[in-house]
């Protein structure tokens, strides 16, 4: 956990995405945030990722009770910044592991 968390806060300051962490950003890319407020973790998404669906999750629906979609952010680090700021809320924060 503490090596993602270490991830997010590079993305913030900086530019410091490795060619294997990140594919290359067009500027019409946009990220959603994924909240599940039960297990207390997040995930960044691509707006395009088959998970994201735009913000409507997987099949177009999720429960609003436990999870919310945050966004769209207009660039990774939008959605970095938004993450720092719930850190102490959170168990864990990834990246979704089929876009990124």
């Amino acid at each position: 956990m503490l090596n993602q968390h270490r991830d997010l806060r590079a993305l913030a300051v900086g530019p410091n995405m490795t060619p294997n962490r990140c594919r290359a950003m067009t500027e019409q890319e946009f990220f959603w945030i994924y909240e599940n407020h039960i297990k207390r973790y997040a995930a960044i998404h691509r707006a395009e990722c088959g998970f994201c669906n735009r913000g409507e999750g997987v099949g177009g629906g999720y429960n609003r009770l436990h999870a919310a979609w945050m966004g769209p952010y207009e660039s990774l680090d939008d959605a970095a910044h938004k993450l720092l700021a719930r850190i102490a809320t959170l168990h864990d924060i990834r990246y979704c592991t089929r876009c990124f």
